[in-house]
């Protein structure tokens, strides 16, 4: 038996060997790559999709959590949210002295708990827009005239607490109001499901 034939057939088939290997592998790491890419995608994908459910939470969640809070506001001031005007100081501060004088006799005020309500309700909408938390689209289309009114018609209140505080609680409030005038209108849902406008 002639052993460099045996070592230069050895040797071949370790080279076929080794050229088969590289290309299993070679063709294993593009699977992988795409494996990876998809993985990406689906991993955007879902985290869109939670942004989606966590605005329409935020939406579906308004009545809820400020109904009372505004129509108590709306019944004390129709005239002025129907006209869009901000509500005075010095008619804040007279329905403030109303309540004060009623807690002395048992009565919680309450116009101040309502007014924080609905300010810190529209606080969590500006951080779920701002720092894409939530779907900033969905949230614009649904509350941005929500939002225009609330801060016109709570703004001297609002300016109070500032001035009192000597910091600003709902500064985002400011910021989502100027990022939002500064971008186009809110675009409109298509489709079957659509967010519509809420008071």
């Amino acid at each position: 038996m002639d052993w460099n034939m045996v070592s230069a057939v050895a040797t071949a088939f370790a080279a076929v060997v080794a050229v088969v290997a590289s290309v299993v592998a070679v063709k294993s790491a593009k699977q992988s790559e795409k494996a990876v890419v998809v993985a990406q995608q689906a991993l955007r994908d879902d985290h869109d999709y939670q942004r989606r459910l966590y605005a329409a939470e935020l939406i579906s969640r308004w009545d809820e959590r400020t109904m009372h809070a505004r129509s108590a506001i709306m019944r004390r001031w129709s005239e002025r949210y129907q006209n869009n005007e901000a509500i005075p100081r010095a008619e804040i501060d007279a329905e403030f002295k109303k309540e004060v004088d009623a807690s002395r006799q048992g009565t919680d005020p309450v116009m101040v708990h309502h007014f924080g309500t609905l300010l810190n309700y529209l606080d969590d909408v500006a951080i779920a827009a701002m720092f894409k938390v939530g779907d900033d689209s969905m949230l614009k289309a649904a509350f941005e005239a929500t939002f225009k009114r609330w801060m016109r018609v709570l703004g001297e209140y609002r300016e109070h607490v500032i001035s009192l505080r000597k910091i600003d609680p709902w500064a985002r409030l400011d910021e989502l109001s100027r990022e939002w005038s500064d971008s186009a209108p809110a675009a409109q849902p298509t489709g079957a499901i659509t967010t519509k406008q809420v008071a």
